[in-house]
């Protein structure tokens, strides 16, 4: 994952970040920027959470015993 804010991306770049599932952020203005990039982290974890959620609990109580 590249965050480039306000700098252009090469266009060898773009390829290389495509061929190798390299994904790139791009912003003129860093607010925008960390938008973006927490959007991308809240979807990642939906994502999870639909795959893996028939495996796991959410939530869960947990009881620390001696």
């Amino acid at each position: 994952m590249v965050l480039a804010f306000d700098v252009k991306v090469l266009p060898e770049a773009q390829y290389f970040a495509d061929n190798n599932h390299i994904k790139i952020f791009q912003a003129k203005i860093i607010y925008h920027l960390f938008d973006k990039f927490k959007q991308h982290l809240k979807d990642l974890n939906e994502e999870r959470k639909l795959k893996e959620g028939k495996a796991a609990n959410f939530p869960c109580v947990l009881q620390v015993r001696p």
